[in-house]
């Protein structure tokens, strides 16, 4: 069985103890060879004692240092000196080329730590450019040739696969600097753009090298100013990797978040390093051992169990741009469905059809957002995959329910483990057996397990294509029984209930077939200790390997909970190699299944994962509690999936163990709700907690979820652009705020793209309000539009009211969100289908105040913009449908962009403002906009737009016009108001309706302020005194009568029909824009001075606004 805190052989047995003393009694270490940071390999036994330690002539030192929030975590207390130099020499510097790329020779040159092994003697050494922006350092064993991670397994678009698509052209920003002995390279970032000086980013100049069979040690120097954030997966309290020496371990194993620090889920080698001046570089170590990241205040560490040095050093100089160049190597992430966006429900523990039928009834009852419905091992037969439990999910049941679930547009998303039941009667197991696809022990049999449904065999995903073609044909056989939307991967670490012996048998026929209850977490098998089972050295070794990573918190072998690390892939790779990759070879195989049964975009939520895991799945926290500790922890935990380039990621809402209160849930669906992925799921043994449980909760979901649904065009947007850059959809503050050190560190606020920054309420105190850092600029609350936080002279913390069901949220100025939802007083949608429907309406949030010359506004403004500098808005929105065809490329119809820009004229005290409506994709080059007129091309539906508002507006507004080619609808008084500093555009019984491709591909909405008032005449000269008695004046003549209301405003239709296609007809009244006829002949112009049918033409003002200035639209 797994053995921690020391278990595990140590260096000097207790039979031996006294020789050991005996032969070193005379050695007395020197304290500077002593780093109670660096790798503990034990001296003594675990009951070793200082003094005892010291006759050993070993170091001997305390508990870790470590943050309050920290667990203690093992590490050997007496350890064997670790300080020592080590490294090796460049043998010919001259086989590097000036910028230091190119294929070299390292000799050793010393040796330490003699009881991780012996050293590599000589090494390779390989630089290598991949585009301007990386460095691929790869240090390997020229002797014997080791193992390294597969490219084949990611993205086919992924630098790693041979792809280079996305791969930018121009001048080299890097330049490699190599120290020839002892050997370091430095990477620096060249300023190709001002001829600046370079920067160092890598640097393991001075830092020792250590590289042995089981243990590989490579480091970084680090400025002490800086932040790190990465080496996932597990639960923090903070998004940035602490620097007290604290080791990150990364080894994937079935570990519930629940203790923050301990090593979860996924392995993710990559780190991101953020200056303190804000630039940024990072490093990936592409390794699936088992691996320790320690940082301290002036260093960063690497330390491996096997494998090889393959560095990527990413250049920068943005967060941002570095998640690009990250995700651009390793694969972008997958476009997921529209669906997906919506809220999910789900449980283990909802014990028949009627319970999913219920739930679902209810959601709607309650009017709360249900998108789908999801479903544990309960549906299955004893555990078996693929199979419906007759007699509480019987088949013709479950069709039913699903075939009414279909029609109510939602979705049914099982669960699925990897492990197949061992059960000589189960049609899926001799089918595996028959196509040979499982994994093998030492013996060459097919290894067992021990999960859920009692003893399994495990799919060999991705190392066997016919493992892959095995799942496929399994999935298309459920599918007829069961129709599924999506695919949840659970327990795919691997997970198993032993402790990974690398013999294990089955016990007997009863445990093998008749299981009538669900099987206990307790192992069952007869396994073979690994000490006991005749291994040779080198496979012992491989069992417990000389250096321990801290796994578990404990120094838990790698076996624990999971297989045993002897496995053979079919290519004879060890799972002590190939281990972290597991999950995301399952994803894998799960994506291009679903692609080719349902010929539309896959859904796949997986556990597990390993860097590129992206390109093929969603991802979730995992199996937290219902604390309130577990919920601050899962802002970090998103955010870490982000970064990790798994940007479409969430936790499970109100948490899994445990009972959640009435107050946490109402708070966590509040969070939940900005997750992207967003569901509420727990355990078996926990109270209900659908979000109809509690009326408060049920009123808190409904307004959280009711924002999130009006936002999912943002959401479907971020998506898509994290496809082509890597951005995470959540993000951390500082990845659109690098240059503000003080969002480095922020853990418990995040954005939603470059437009939303949220202030959740996660503690249990923040019962009214909770406080938080606004990032310089104005920011405008997305629940009331008159709040705004106006931190234009700085970063500022302000607190802020929490009302249960609204998480503070504020729109940053300069950015405009395109939102979709039913009109003010309509019900909302509770289906993602129905949000599709609904009309668009777009928020402008200003950059600065638009405030006549007198106003107060901006008069604290430390440094008050000039007067005439444009102040603008930009925002666009992504749109197809919503993923249920195969996958294209966008093109250009696919975009639409609202860019606004305010100008202002001091000579008479107007601004104008101007709003381009305009297909095609923000920053493209403009020949490609040529696509958007190419009618041969499809047609891409878009809603209708029915509202705008301009926020930061505190001027009145006349003038308000609509040109789209050489049509022009001028708005009538009644269309557009001020309310404070808002200025609403509305077409009451109308809308603007949209159509591409068409020749003419933009519209502007143009408005001013109204010019202020003449000054007032001087006073008139008194007349002389009239005669008296004075006559009477004549009488008054009778007002007219007022003229007959307008009738309502009629669609503006913009852009045509397509032609050869019949038109629809157009809404009664329709105003045409822009050619709109069968035979696409214009429609007429409207002459000077006159209005279109229905709609009132004010007078024009003599002023006219000056030209816009070109768009300026928000990185990100």
């Amino acid at each position: 069985m797994g053995a921690g805190k020391g278990g595990r052989g140590p260096a000097c047995l207790n039979v031996a103890l006294l020789a050991c003393l005996l032969a070193r009694a005379a050695a007395q270490v020197d304290p500077a060879t002593c780093d109670a940071v660096g790798p503990r390999v034990m001296c003594g036994t675990t009951a070793t004692t200082q003094e005892t330690c010291a006759a050993l002539g070993c170091c001997f030192a305390g508990p870790q240092d470590k943050e309050a929030w920290q667990p203690d975590v093992y590490l050997a207390s007496c350890f064997y000196p670790n300080n020592d130099p080590a490294g090796y020499e460049l043998s010919d510097p001259a086989q590097l080329d000036a910028s230091g790329l190119g294929n070299a020779a390292l000799g050793i040159q010393t040796s330490t730590l003699p009881q991780l092994g012996p050293d590599v003697q000589t090494a390779g050494l390989e630089i290598q450019q991949l585009g301007p922006d990386i460095v691929h350092i790869r240090i390997f064993d020229q002797a014997n040739p080791r193992w390294e991670v597969p490219g084949q397994f990611f993205s086919p678009t992924s630098l790693l696969a041979g792809g280079n698509a996305s791969t930018p052209t121009g001048q080299s920003q890097l330049l490699v600097q190599a120290q020839a002995s002892p050997f370091g390279l430095t990477v620096l970032r060249v300023d190709t753009a001002n001829d600046g000086p370079s920067r160092a980013t890598f640097d393991s100049s001075g830092q020792r090298l250590i590289f042995k069979d089981q243990y590989i040690e490579w480091s970084t120097k680090v400025d002490p100013n800086s932040f790190l954030y990465g080496a996932g997966e597990r639960a923090s309290e903070t998004t940035y990797i602490t620097r007290n020496g604290y080791p990150y371990a990364l080894w994937n194993r079935d570990e519930s978040p629940t203790v923050t620090m301990r090593n979860t889920y996924s392995h993710w080698p990559f780190i991101l390093v953020v200056e303190a001046d804000g630039t940024a570089w990072g490093a990936l170590m592409l390794s699936s051992n088992g691996m320790d990241v320690v940082a301290t205040t002036d260093k960063l560490t690497w330390r491996m169990t096997g494998g090889i040095i393959d560095l990527y050093v990413f250049i920068g100089p943005s967060p941002l741009s570095v998640l690009e160049q990250f995700t651009r190597l390793v694969g972008r992430p997958a476009m997921q469905p529209y669906w997906a966006f919506g809220f999910h429900q789900g449980r283990y523990g909802y014990l028949g059809v009627d319970n999913l039928t219920d739930v679902v009834s209810k959601y709607q009852s309650a009017s709360i957002p249900l998108e789908a419905i999801w479903s544990d091992l309960d549906y299955m037969f004893d555990g078996r995959l693929f199979t419906l439990n007759p007699y509480t999910y019987p088949g013709d049941r479950m069709r039913e329910f699903l075939t009414n679930l279909h029609a109510s547009n939602q979705s049914w998303v099982p669960l699925l483990n990897p492990g197949v039941k061992v059960d000589p009667d189960y049609p899926a197991y001799l089918e595996g057996l028959r196509q040979e696809i499982f994994l093998k022990d030492i013996e060459d049999n097919y290894y067992i397990g021990w999960v859920w449904p009692g003893g399994v065999s495990f799919p060999d995903f991705g190392w066997s294509p016919q493992a892959d073609v095995y799942w496929q044909e399994q999935l298309a056989q459920f599918d007829t029984l069961a129709p599924w939307d999506g695919l949840c991967l659970d327990m795919n670490e691997i997970s198993n209930f032993c402790d990974g012996e690398p013999l294990c048998n089955m016990p007997s026929t009863d445990a093998l077939v008749n299981q009538l209850n669900f099987p206990q977490t307790t192992c069952q098998l007869q396994c073979t200790d690994p000490s006991a089972s005749g291994l040779s050295v080198p496979m012992l070794q491989l069992s417990n390997p000389p250096y321990w990573i801290a796994n578990g918190l404990t120094a838990d072998a790698l076996t624990t909970s999971t297989v045993s690390v002897l496995i053979n892939h079919t290519t004879g790779a060890l799972e002590y190699d190939a281990h972290p990759l597991y999950g995301m070879l399952q994803a894998r195989a799960s994506y291009a299944s679903y692609a080719a049964l349902k010929q539309r975009r896959p859904f796949i939520l997986t556990r597990s994962t390993y860097v590129g895991a992206g390109a093929y799945t969603a991802h979730w926290t995992g199996d937290n509690n219902s604390t309130w500790a577990d919920m601050q922890w899962s802002v970090p935990g998103v955010l870490a999936a982000g970064l990790a380039g798994i940007p479409m990621a969430g936790a499970d809402i109100c948490g899994f163990y445990g009972n959640a209160t009435e107050q946490l849930c109402g708070r966590w669906i509040e969070l939940g709700a900005w997750y992207p992925f967003a569901r509420d799921y727990y355990g078996l043994l926990s109270n209900p907690q659908e979000l109809y449980q509690w009326d408060s909760v049920a009123e808190a979901a409904r307004s959280a979820l009711g924002l999130r649904y009006r936002l999912l065009p943002l959401y479907y947007t971020l998506m898509q652009a994290s496809t082509e850059t890597g951005a995470p959809i959540m993000r951390p503050l500082f990845l659109n705020f690098p240059f503000d050190s003080a969002t480095l560190p922020i853990s418990t606020q995040f954005m939603i793209g470059v437009s939303v920054l949220v202030t959740p309420a996660l503690a249990e105190n923040e019962t009214d309000s909770v406080q938080g850092y606004f990032p310089q600029g104005l920011w405008f609350s997305l629940w009331n539009s008159q709040d705004i936080i106006d931190a234009r002279n700085g970063g500022q913390i302000e607190v802020l009211p929490a009302p249960p069901g609204q998480a503070p949220a504020f729109q940053r100025g300069g950015t405009s969100l395109i939102l979709q939802g039913p009109p003010d007083g309509e019900p909302a949608p509770l289906l993602t289908s129905g949000v599709r429907a609904s009309p668009l309406s777009v928020v402008a949030a200003l950059s600065q105040f638009v405030t006549n010359r007198n106003a107060t506004a901006n008069a604290n403004l430390t440094a008050p913009p000039p007067p005439t500098d444009p102040i603008t808005s930009f925002g666009y929105i992504y749109n197809d449908d919503g993923g249920l065809s195969v996958e294209t490329t966008p093109g250009c119809c696919n975009f639409l962009q609202f860019n606004t820009t305010v100008t202002y004229d001091p000579t008479i005290d107007v601004h104008f403002g101007v709003m381009q409506i305009q297909f095609g994709k923000p920053r493209a080059d403009p020949a490609s906009l040529a696509q958007c007129q190419d009618t041969t091309q499809p047609s891409v539906p878009y809603p209708a737009l029915r509202r705008i508002d301009v926020l930061g507006w505190q001027r009145g507004a006349v003038n308000a016009t609509l040109q789209v080619g050489t049509s022009v609808v001028n708005f009538s008084p009644d269309q557009f108001f001020v309310d404070g500093q808002k200025l609403t555009f509305t077409l009451p019984g109308g809308e603007i309706l949209f159509q591409c491709p068409f020749d003419v591909t933009s519209g502007t909405l143009t408005w001013q302020s109204p010019p202020p008032p003449p000054p007032p005449p001087p006073p008139p000269v008194p007349p002389s005194p009239p005669p008296f008695p004075a006559p009477l004046p004549p009488p008054s003549p009778s007002p007219p009568p007022p003229p007959p209301p307008p009738p309502p405003s009629p669609p503006v239709v913009v852009g045509p029909n397509v032609p050869g296609q019949s038109p629809p007809p157009p809404p009664p009244g329709a105003v045409p824009v822009g050619p709109n006829t069968p035979a696409g002949t214009p429609s007429p112009s409207p002459a000077a001075g006159q209005s279109p049918p229905g709609v009132s033409l004010p007078p024009l003002e003599v002023s006219t606004p000056p030209p816009p200035p070109p768009p300026t639209p928000l990185a990100g």
